[in-house]
């Protein structure tokens, strides 16, 4: 199985492409999922990838935020879209 992710920048916003290839690849559609922006800067949120560990995690994309938060680190991406979105 072949996971292939990419992010995308369409119209400001961050949008995470999740496909995988199965043997029938006619009836499998990309799932798109969209990050929510920075609830202190209102700017577009990141996915993070970290190759040592194999863990995903979201953050603010803008690098003069001040608080610049981050989830913790999951090894699934929707996961950790899922914690970026949730609002307490």
């Amino acid at each position: 199985m072949f996971v292939e992710i990419m992010l995308l920048r369409l119209t400001g916003s961050h949008y995470l492409t999740h496909r995988t290839e199965s043997t029938d690849m006619r009836k499998k559609m990309p799932e798109v999922v969209k990050l929510a922006t920075c609830p202190f800067c209102d700017e577009p949120a990141e996915m993070d990838y970290d190759r040592y560990n194999d863990t995903n995690s979201a953050l603010c994309g803008n690098p003069s935020c001040r608080v610049r938060p981050q989830t913790d680190s999951f090894r699934s991406v929707k996961r950790a879209i899922k914690e970026w979105n949730k609002r307490a």
